[in-house]
């Protein structure tokens, strides 16, 4: 091979991995999927009203480190973004311009980033200001905007029902012990 080619050849696979490299890093910082569409506030709100659905708010910024980490982490994950989908209506604040807030972030006083609020009825119900694990967002989720907290939410003050009454029983495991009201328990007396 002439020597020329072989610069061309290397100056193509640099360029090349120059690419391969540039799209694994903008992809790990990009939106979750579930956020990438989200309606504005106004929307959401108006939305919420005709649904009953919650609306959650995800503050973040491109230059906030622990947002990024959130992004490429909990809310990366398919039973998040599902979560969100399915029990939720999702808004994006972005706050990219250090020295401005956008009026969202004012209105709902968003001090730090990341924050997640879940509000109703325009009013906050529930705050998430830090990172966690996929775990504890879906505990945190699933306590601030699934059918329980619907619920609550729609019956203020009401004890829950007792879901465990009725006259309905489980079948007995094979091989269980019965255990039978004034019978002697087996190394008893």
């Amino acid at each position: 091979m002439l020597p020329g080619r072989r610069r061309g050849w290397g100056f193509l696979i640099f360029v090349f991995l120059l690419l391969v490299g540039y799209t694994a890093i903008a992809r790990r910082n990009t939106m979750p999927e579930v956020f990438a569409q989200a309606l504005t506030l106004d929307q959401a709100e108006a939305r919420s009203r005709d649904t009953g659905m919650p609306v959650l708010v995800f503050a973040t910024a491109d230059w906030c480190s622990p947002c990024a980490e959130f992004k490429r982490g909990a809310l990366r994950h398919r039973e998040v973004q599902q979560w969100i989908r399915e029990n939720t209506i999702p808004v994006l604040v972005e706050m990219n311009d250090r020295n401005a807030s956008p009026p969202e972030a004012e209105r709902l006083k968003v001090w730090s980033l990341p924050t997640m609020l879940v509000l109703r009825d325009g009013k906050e119900t529930a705050r998430l200001d830090k990172v966690v694990p996929k775990d504890a967002l879906l505990a945190w989720l699933a306590e601030s905007t699934g059918a329980l907290a619907d619920w609550k939410h729609a019956n203020p003050g009401q004890e829950l029902p007792d879901l465990h009454t009725g006259t309905k029983r489980l079948p007995e495991a094979p091989g269980s012990i019965k255990v039978v009201p004034g019978a002697a328990t087996p190394g008893g007396s």
